[in-house]
């Protein structure tokens, strides 16, 4: 039996949802992108992985970037108004042994990509060129994603988590972080089903 779940999704603009469905315990590669339109149907779209990760949308709607956990990948697709996606192409790569694992990402309103690093303390701001252009540190090693937030959108919400971590070396390990920033992220779409 194929023991998978959901893990991360966005919507698009037209209402779609795109979310990775992963292997747990995280062992075998079965886990695929899947898009999830407004009448529940749904399409199977990139894998096979183990741990599928991200997605995030840019905001027009025109790229989609997706993370390879365990390869330590972000991939990117264009992205088409009827739904489908093409020309994958690797956006960005982490040395999973110095930099922790890609985990989920957003990105902001000037396209650039806001990638975690689980097991890799920290944020990592990319240019819509794949560039590394800066970094959020973190005081936890399991840092899992990301979001804008706040009023204006400016801010970042990041989450973390906990799993099999000393709380006493690291007290803050699955709190949420708020860093202010100079740059704004997008309002998430509905789903539209």
């Amino acid at each position: 039996q194929v023991e998978n779940r959901f893990n991360d999704g966005k919507c698009d603009r037209e209402g779609r949802i795109w979310a990775g469905r992963s292997h747990d315990p995280e062992t075998s590669a079965t886990g695929y992108l899947y898009r999830i339109d407004p009448d529940l149907s749904h399409s199977r779209w990139d894998g096979p992985y183990i741990c599928p990760n991200g997605p995030a949308i840019s905001p027009d709607d025109s790229t989609l970037y997706h993370v390879d956990t365990f390869g330590g990948t972000v991939w990117a697709f264009d992205k088409h108004p009827d739904g489908t996606i093409s020309n994958r192409r690797e956006f960005a790569r982490l040395d999973s042994k110095k930099e922790g694992f890609p985990d989920g990402l957003t990105v902001d309103n000037e396209n650039r990509v806001w990638l975690a690093h689980w097991g890799g303390s920290r944020i990592t701001c990319f240019s819509p060129q794949g560039e590394r252009l800066g970094f959020v540190e973190l005081p936890v090693p399991q840092v899992t994603s990301c979001t804008f937030g706040g009023p204006d959108l400016s801010v970042l919400y990041i989450t973390t988590a906990a799993r099999n971590l000393d709380l006493v070396k690291y007290p803050l390990a699955g709190a949420l972080f708020r860093v202010p920033t100079k740059t704004t992220g997008s309002s998430s779409p509905a789903f539209a089903g």
